[in-house]
């Protein structure tokens, strides 16, 4: 929101007619509407109610851009700066059960009555872009045939996970650390 009404004075008690946009913030793009603002662009008042700031692609922190505002005969003698500020948004943890395989996704086959079977590839990854630490992870068998003879277990062998036992009334399984 460029709200430059409440800031804006001028000696002769003129109206504010246009500003100039001096420069750019870094990290994002400055737009008028749809289209992008370029350096030194003059934008009039009607339209400044639809000048925002885009930021790239989970990006965070502060960022700036100057402007000068114009009275519809001259410009101020110095620009002011707009601080923008961006807080950081919890992106949702990511897991890949075959880790750097293609895709995302891992296949086993097991039979009734037979030896338990690995459902995970031994390289899988579980990543968060705002953390490296992953809080906890819920595992829960989607179809229970057999009821509670459905078991999940997990190895936490090289790790500093503690694995809960598994819980069949709800079919999950849960992994913290």
């Amino acid at each position: 929101d460029f709200n430059t009404l409440s800031t804006y004075q001028d000696i002769e008690n003129d109206p504010l007619v246009s500003v100039r946009i001096g420069s750019l913030p870094a990290n994002g793009t400055l737009k008028l509407g749809a289209s992008n603002v370029s350096p030194n662009q003059v934008i009039g008042v009607a339209n400044l109610g639809t000048l925002k700031f885009v930021p790239d692609s989970n990006w965070s922190g502060t960022t700036s851009f100057e402007w000068n505002a114009s009275d519809g005969q001259l410009f101020a003698l110095q620009p002011a700066l707009v601080n923008i500020t961006i807080n950081p948004k919890n992106d949702a943890p990511a897991i890949d059960l075959n880790g750097p395989g293609g895709g995302t996704g891992f296949t086993a086959l097991f039979n009734a009555n037979a030896e338990a079977v690995v459902i995970v590839g031994s390289n899988m990854t579980l990543t968060d872009l705002d953390s490296s630490t992953i809080q906890a992870a819920y595992i829960e068998i989607a179809a229970v045939p057999d009821g509670t003879a459905e078991v999940l277990d997990a190895s936490k062998s090289g790790t500093n996970i503690t694995v809960h036992p598994y819980n069949p009334s709800n079919r999950t399984l849960v992994l913290q650390g």
